[in-house]
């Protein structure tokens, strides 16, 4: 226990001291995430990692930047994510504002989490099954998304990666106006371009987008082509 620049957080070391801390909250009825932070740092194991599912198996303390450099020996990749999000660990992008959701080709936001091991406050764990993204019916991860831990606490996931890119290509373009700027990259986003970082800096007498485009060779030069139509 101790305080960190949030305020107060706890660290237990493992599943049994993360359920006495639970009891205690719901004992002295305090606010996890206003009140008290629950660190899983100790549960910062990646399990597996599948290259022909595309599926990693991690627990709640692994931090993003931290798996997507293990995912590249394996040819994958969390796709593009900015740098603050990579920064989080998996409990944080998957119970925080974010709810797991990031986005994929064709700029459509999409779950990362595909199923969940968490902790309940009663001290009960809940367990969920991979399942394909055809399947219907009633999805009890929702529960635990985005829930700021109320629901309770995710204790480990698996996650749905993509192939790591085999180039890069960065691109840029002058604007005197910022507003056809951003309706150009928006619209190439939403056809399908996948920019994995965009940058616009203030230089005079205008504005300057840049653009990496990442992908295989032959998706960049589709997203090029896309990306100088809408922007030019």
């Amino acid at each position: 226990y101790g305080d960190g620049p949030e305020g107060a957080i706890v660290s237990p070391s493992n599943e049994r001291e993360l359920m006495d801390v639970l009891k205690l909250v719901r004992e002295r009825k305090v606010s996890i995430n206003r009140e008290l932070r629950v660190s899983r740092v100790a549960m910062a194991s990646i399990e597996r990692v599948d290259p022909a599912s595309g599926i990693a198996w991690v627990g709640a303390g692994v931090r993003l930047a931290d798996l997507d450099r293990t995912l590249a020996d394996s040819g994958l990749s969390l796709g593009p994510m900015s740098p603050g999000a990579m920064a989080l660990d998996v409990a944080e992008v998957l119970e925080g504002p974010r709810a797991g959701l990031r986005c994929a080709p064709g700029g459509r936001l999409e779950p990362m989490c595909i199923a969940l091991r968490a902790l309940m406050p009663d001290g009960r764990v809940y367990s969920s099954l991979a399942s394909p993204r055809s399947a219907v019916g009633p999805d009890l991860d929702a529960v635990f998304l985005g829930a700021c831990g109320r629901t309770g606490l995710i204790l480990s996931a698996a996650l749905r990666t993509f192939p790591a890119p085999e180039i890069a290509r960065k691109v840029s373009y002058r604007f005197d106006d910022p507003g056809p700027m951003m309706r150009g990259l928006r619209s190439a986003i939403r056809e399908g371009c996948w920019v994995a970082r965009a940058k616009v800096e203030r230089r005079s007498p205008g504005f300057v987008l840049e653009v990496e485009l990442a992908g295989s060779a032959s998706v960049v030069e589709l997203d090029l082509a896309c990306l100088e139509e809408h922007a030019l």
